[in-house]
């Protein structure tokens, strides 16, 4: 998965959106990565929070990140907010260690 470069940014941000650019970037490169998925409302059964993500199922991860991307279209700065609070952090980590499971 390409969005696996962007977990040190993540890491990296301390509670604060640090470059703007980059967060675009990164949105930019969801959408292009193919790890987003259409249906993304049928798959999510539970609440995103870091506790669910840790748990969730690699296509429920993928649709949790789906909601999270697409949101910022609906409600301006949502997608800084996923940055801050770890949950585009949280979510790439479990999406990685899928990754892992198909190795």
């Amino acid at each position: 998965m390409t969005l696996s470069k962007y977990i040190s940014y993540f890491k990296n941000m301390e509670g604060g959106a640090k470059g703007e650019r980059d967060l675009s970037a990164f949105l930019e490169d969801a959408y292009e990565s193919g790890c987003m998925i259409h249906h993304y409302n049928e798959l999510i059964t539970k609440e995103i929070t870091i506790e669910n993500i840790k748990t969730a199922e690699e296509m429920e991860a993928r649709a949790m990140l789906t909601y999270c991307i697409r949101s910022d279209r609906f409600v301006e700065g949502s997608a800084c907010e996923y940055a801050e609070n770890g949950t585009f952090l949280a979510l790439l980590v479990r999406l990685k260690e899928h990754e892992g499971d198909g190795e």
